[in-house]
């Protein structure tokens, strides 16, 4: 048996994650989710049974969910989307469409590593947007007005 310290299942951001974790554990280990067949709670940590057959005891393991568009209507709209599958963003919700915004878990801004999943995170972005919209109203009003 193959003892690791911490093991990462690899999403997008594995690399990254590893990356920030091997100043603080000794050893880290990325899988990709097929590598694993099943995961058993042992007294000092986990035995991560693999599909071909080894097995790894560790101190911890890291798996992130993976997010996925499920509605069509990003694509429908044109949007581009990110490598990880959401949609393009500035830090006001604006995507690559005129006109639309864009906000909460289905976005990840050009200011972020990755998309951030957090409810905290959406009513923020929704806020930004709302004020980006009322302000172009607001702007386009009075243009209107002095013209």
């Amino acid at each position: 048996m193959v003892t690791a310290r911490t093991v990462i299942l690899a999403t997008g951001l594995a690399t990254m994650t590893a990356a920030k974790l091997r100043p603080i554990a000794s050893d880290v280990r990325i899988l990709a989710p097929g590598d694993l067949a099943r995961v058993e709670e042992t007294p000092d940590g986990l035995r991560l049974h693999l599909a071909d057959g080894t097995d790894l005891q560790v101190a911890g393991l890291f798996a992130a969910p993976r997010t996925a568009q499920r509605a069509p209507f990003a694509a429908a709209l044109g949007l581009a989307l990110t490598e990880f599958g959401v949609v393009a963003t500035d830090g006001l919700g604006r995507t690559s469409v005129d006109g639309v915004w864009a906000v909460g878990d289905m976005t990840q801004s050009s200011a972020w590593p990755a998309p951030l999943t957090s409810i905290v995170l959406s009513m923020s972005t929704g806020q930004l947007a709302a004020f980006d919209i009322v302000q172009g109203l607001a702007v386009a009003e009075l243009s209107r007005d002095a013209g």
